[in-house]
């Protein structure tokens, strides 16, 4: 097996750019990945009481189901060791639309009901990561070891649809409740890096590598704008969305057993917990909370969508590589 076998160009771009050395001299590479996203959610707690006659109106299950795609164009060209990279992809891309709760269809008394269970959290949105991404890897031929290093430039863009009280519970009647929509995006950069071994016969490869979060580790702030709503009055203000993205560590091994199939291993550890709260502050102001996610005393905190979600690992999948000539 040679370094012409055809590789991922496209995947070495953002996972590993030291892989590019597994590539053809001269390859161009475009992927349209499609998958089927449905959750199902079970509410069992609210902050206030639900009323006698708006039983479920908080409590109970929620659903969601969506189709998601995500394209990516990426090319890569060698010089004797030396091998350069570059590419457009979509590492994050998603969006979320969940069941309505018909039984509050038309409802005067409690509208805001209709928009589903989940809607405190979360009535509508969706969320995309563009990369433009320049690599470049170098193979020592002796030792068989393969460095190297990309950056990035990260477009992000965030819509945000959700309903809220002044008072920040689940109070659900017509009095108090509000809807919010968020539009946010920008552009920050990041890095890679990563190293891959080969062995002699280039039949085993071996790769591990390191993708900062966009932004670096200062976080993001994004630029939009917030428009709340309430009782047909509607407001807009200009806003800053203020986030901080995972980093990502990889591992992989990759097997070829004959020239057209390889076998691949591989793992990861994505530091989700980074992104502990999505803050809508006025434009230009800092997101200055406490731990406990309240506004420290003038502050100009619009919203605080606490998250504190936890890091992902995965420490071992497999795949199977089928190359036609």
């Amino acid at each position: 097996v040679k370094r012409d076998q055809p590789g991922d160009v496209d995947l070495a771009v953002y996972y590993n750019p030291a892989a590019l050395t597994l590539t053809k001299r001269g390859q161009l590479s475009l992927d349209l990945m499609t998958g089927l996203h449905g959750v199902r959610y079970r509410r069992t707690t609210t902050t206030v009481p639900e009323p006698a006659d708006a039983r479920n109106a908080n409590l109970g299950k929620a659903r969601l189901f969506d189709v998601l795609s995500g394209p990516s164009l990426a090319g890569s060209i060698r010089f004797g060791n030396l091998t350069l990279g570059a590419g457009v992809y979509a590492p994050v891309a998603g969006s979320q639309s969940w069941d309505k709760n018909d039984r509050f269809r038309g409802n005067l008394d409690y509208p805001g009901a209709y928009d589903g269970r989940a809607r405190f959290r979360l009535i509508e949105g969706s969320f995309l990561l563009l990369n433009g991404t320049l690599a470049a890897s170098y193979r020592f031929e002796r030792i068989g070891l393969s460095l190297g290093a990309g950056g990035n430039l990260n477009y992000t863009d965030i819509t945000l649809v959700r309903a809220l009280t002044p008072s920040f519970d689940d109070a659900i009647t017509n009095h108090v409740e509000q809807r919010t929509d968020i539009a946010a995006s920008g552009i920050t950069g990041s890095f890679s890096v990563g190293l891959l071994w080969q062995s002699s016969e280039d039949r085993v490869a071996v790769g591990l590598s390191y993708q900062a979060p966009p932004g670096m580790y200062d976080g993001q702030v994004l630029a939009g704008r917030v428009r709340t709503s309430f009782g047909g009055i509607v407001q807009q203000n200009d806003a800053d969305l203020h986030q901080t993205m995972p980093d990502v560590i990889r591992w992989g091994v990759r097997f070829w057993a004959t020239r057209d199939l390889a076998l691949r291993l591989y793992g990861d550890y994505t530091r989700w917990s980074l992104l502990e709260r999505q803050c809508l502050t006025q434009r230009g102001e800092t997101c200055d909370v406490a731990r406990d996610d309240s506004e420290r005393e003038g502050n100009q905190v619009l919203s605080n969508h606490e998250r504190r979600w936890q890091d992902v690992i995965e420490l071992l999948d497999a795949g199977i590589d089928v190359y036609t000539p």
